[in-house]
């Protein structure tokens, strides 16, 4: 076979005038499938676009790639160069969930002929054996609905899925309210005053949409999948604190003399009134402490930080700040994304694992290649899984367990 770029150049031209074969089409696209980053190079902005809407002419998409996948490709068709040059700098190699320093534009355009291909080459082909004889399990769907609950102070547990709008609990003077777009909300009445300190606790599971809930003071606090708060029903004394596990971004309510406390562990960060994500699931190698807006004091036995936005402070034994941190990247999860900024495989299959409930098993020797992309979270998990695939990540999917096997 000829490899010659310019050999495939001209060969995507004669597809797009309509004035090729199917046999030279099918190799144009194997070719575009197998050598997926050659063919980004040859794939130029013009070429681009009248290739989009031949192939939409060409197949019927709702029965190659999903609808879902088909529209999300080709709204991420845009050139994102920012971090191109900084690709470099990784010891590692980086991949943009297809290859490195990739225009978006053509690497969306290559995953979706690739797709095209290797899902459907019996449509290409009917008297040919498929390329590529994955077998695929039963899909796996993104998460529909919070699956929350709350545990009252009296050990009740108020599954927040089943329940109505309206009053959840009364506790003491202090209402448990679910709004009518889904969010809790505790409402103290009028004039109450702090009595004697009760706790509640609101747990997300693995596998659950984020859940928003709005504290007695006014703080605003989003739960990750995979994560809890324990909290008082209503502040007193001189502080707010409130404990966590997971991932859980705040919007703290100003308070000049109650300062708000996060607590994990021998890990405290506190604040009056800022904007921060907090990242303490105990499968990640450390903790990460992210301000957007304001100041926090991060504070572990024997170091102490006070951040600024921007800044990340991660925790494992010692304290490390990380300035002009990826807040994209970091709040992707609140903004129903994944965004992956050179994450290997294992990086990235803990974030897939809690957000679709799964236990992943590895098998052989993980590459170290690393990945950099942007991906909706409301995607099937077949569909995620199979842009690492066409980076030599293979999978196998049963019930809730999930394989993978890098080949290099």
């Amino acid at each position: 076979m000829n490899n010659k770029p310019d050999y495939y150049k001209a060969l995507l031209e004669g597809y797009i005038n309509d004035d090729i074969s199917r046999a030279a089409a099918e190799e144009l696209f194997k070719y575009i499938a197998d050598h997926a980053e050659e063919a980004a190079v040859f794939i130029g902005p013009d070429d681009r676009l009248r290739f989009e809407e031949k192939i939409n002419g060409d197949f019927r998409l709702e029965n190659t790639v999903s609808k879902r996948m088909h529209e999300r490709l080709l709204r991420d068709i845009k050139v994102q160069d920012e971090r191109v040059n900084d690709d470099a700098k990784h010891s590692t190699p980086v991949r943009r969930l297809l290859k490195a320093k990739w225009h978006w534009a053509a690497a969306a355009v290559v995953l979706l002929v690739a797709g095209i291909y290797y899902m459907h080459v019996n449509e290409l082909k009917p008297h040919s054996p498929a390329v590529r004889p994955v077998v695929r399990s039963a899909d796996i769907e993104p998460p529909q609905l919070s699956q929350a609950m709350i545990t009252l102070a009296n050990g009740q547990k108020i599954a927040l899925q089943n329940a109505d709008e309206g009053t959840l609990a009364e506790q003491g003077n202090v209402q448990v309210i679910k709004l009518a777009n889904g969010e809790i909300a505790y409402q103290p009445s009028p004039g109450t005053k702090a009595g004697s300190v009760a706790y509640n606790t609101l747990s997300n599971p693995r596998g659950s949409r984020v859940i928003r809930m709005t504290l007695s003071d006014g703080s605003g606090i989003w739960l990750n999948a995979g994560s809890s708060v324990t909290y008082p029903v209503m502040f007193t004394g001189s502080e707010r604190k409130v404990s966590v596990t997971g991932e859980v971004y705040f919007e703290v309510a100003h308070h000049g003399t109650m300062p708000f406390i996060v607590n994990k562990g021998e890990t405290n960060i506190t604040v009056l009134g800022t904007r921060f994500n907090v990242n303490t699931y105990d499968d990640e190698k450390d903790i990460k402490v992210t301000l957007l807006e304001g100041s926090v004091k991060v504070d572990i036995p024997g170091a102490e930080r006070l951040l600024k936005p921007g800044q990340q402070a991660r925790i494992d034994h010692n304290l490390q700040v990380i300035d002009n941190a990826n807040l994209e990247e970091v709040m992707a999860w609140k903004n129903g994304l994944f965004i992956f900024d050179n994450a290997d495989i294992r990086t990235i299959m803990r974030i897939v694992a809690r957000w679709y409930d799964l236990e992943v098993i590895y098998e052989g020797k993980m590459s170290v290649d690393r990945f950099q992309g942007k991906i909706s979270m409301d995607t099937r998990l077949s569909e995620l899984l199979e842009v690492l695939e066409l980076n030599k990540v293979k999978y196998s999917i049963e019930n809730k367990t999930i394989k993978i096997k890098s080949v290099n």
